[in-house]
């Protein structure tokens, strides 16, 4: 199955420009597919990790409460550590 977002995955691939990659879209469609055929296509190895269904990989991007978050470090005008934003 062809499909045009490969071919614009191909020239981001092949940019100098490139920055990194950020597929969205609603579920259902084809992105995991996608991107693993693009993989096997244009890369020699590619690495796949699915956040959704392994408990370990959820448990590296909850928020640490005991660390205060950017968004929250750079309302507080008053701070002034050299962490400050």
């Amino acid at each position: 199955m062809e499909r045009y977002v490969l071919q614009d995955l191909l020239k981001w691939k092949n940019s100098p420009y490139r920055k990194p990659l950020i597929l969205k879209g609603v579920r259902q469609v084809g992105k995991t597919w996608v991107l693993k055929e693009f993989g096997r296509r244009y890369y020699e190895n590619t690495a796949y990790f699915n956040f959704d269904e392994n408990e370990e990989y959820k448990q590296g991007h909850r928020p640490n409460p005991a660390k205060p978050d950017a968004r929250r470090r750079a309302k507080d005008p008053a701070r002034k550590d050299p962490d400050h934003l």
